[in-house]
């Protein structure tokens, strides 16, 4: 994963911001932008409705940047 890559977040997964002492957890599967991501970190940082926050990384999932390889069987 990288800065700036599309991610998929799943349902019951909790996006936490230590600053502001807030959480939210996802109702339903989301997309987010990663702003902040390193390997030897468990945690990463997302944008999701203009707002930065942390979730872990075994929550977070790259989606495919073309198209033609996930229908490039059909």
């Amino acid at each position: 994963m990288y800065r700036g890559q599309l991610c998929y977040i799943p349902q019951d997964v909790y996006l936490v911001q230590e600053n502001n002492r807030k959480y939210h957890k996802t109702d339903k599967p989301i997309n987010a932008v990663v702003v902040e991501y390193n390997n030897w970190d468990k945690w990463c940082k997302i944008l999701y409705k203009n707002e930065i926050w942390d979730v872990k990384l075994n929550n977070t999932y790259p989606l495919e940047e073309n198209v033609s390889k996930i229908n490039g069987s059909l």
